[in-house]
């Protein structure tokens, strides 16, 4: 009888202690999804302020296109960014912060 009331407690026990846990693991869950989220939505609001920077130093009608010194100094402690390119209508590059990517044809790319 001592030996049943003892498997009794004990899984009683055992059951508070995984409810605990599933508990615990839970709110852990929630917390690392909760800073993903603040870290997703400060790394999207620099890429937004970064290509209306870019925008902003958009070469006037007739000046060089290509490789691109200004959206190359955007790049600059970012990251989260490997290139700015631009690109006309078609999909050709127009201006790249990388010189490899200008004049490259992006429009049959899906």
């Amino acid at each position: 009888m001592l030996l049943l009331g003892l498997m009794a407690v004990y899984d009683v026990l055992l059951v508070q202690a995984r409810h605990a846990a599933e508990a615990s693991s839970a709110e852990l869950t929630l917390g690392i999804a909760r800073a993903l989220a603040a870290h997703l939505d400060e790394r999207i609001a620099d890429v937004d302020a970064v290509l209306a920077q870019a925008d902003r130093s958009a070469p006037q009608p007739g000046e060089r296109q290509g490789a691109d010194a200004a959206l190359a100094a955007l790049l600059i402690g970012r990251p989260e960014l490997r290139a700015i390119l631009v690109t006309d209508a078609a999909g050709l590059v127009t201006r790249s912060a990388n010189a490899s990517w200008a004049g490259a044809d992006l429009g049959g790319s899906p």
